[in-house]
């Protein structure tokens, strides 16, 4: 079965418990649907560049392999919020913090390392 948007906030926390902190109003019962899944996953990716510069890594494998997971076993909403917001997001919010991308990119599995290459062609990225 695919994971759908209204699947992906409890599968976050559970990879992330440090970003849970962030929706202290989303009920547990209820952990979002699709409107919850946008800025679900753009504030993810801010608050992954932020554990990356505070040097907390703890989280990281759990939560690269979620990305490849959700790349994998999503069904396209899903696959669609990871690529184009999730991914981009992290991108250029490294960026902004002087962190070189490339080290989300070696953490990335093979989906995911396959879309982040289709974005950076499609936005002109380097």
């Amino acid at each position: 079965m695919k994971i759908k948007p209204e699947d992906v906030a409890a599968l976050v926390f559970e990879a992330c418990p440090s970003y849970r902190e962030a929706w202290p109003d989303l009920d547990d019962r209820d952990t979002g649907g699709y409107e919850y899944s946008i800025p679900l996953m753009i504030g993810f990716a801010g608050h992954v560049a932020r554990l990356w510069n505070d040097r907390r890594f703890a989280e990281f494998p759990a939560i690269f392999d979620l990305i490849e997971r959700l790349h994998l076993e999503g069904n396209k909403k899903v696959v669609d919020h990871v690529v184009f917001y999730f991914t981009e997001t992290l991108y250029v919010e490294l960026q902004k913090q002087g962190i070189n991308p490339r080290f989300a990119e070696r953490r990335l599995g093979p989906a995911g390392t396959y879309w982040l290459d289709f974005l950076k062609k499609a936005l002109g990225w380097r």
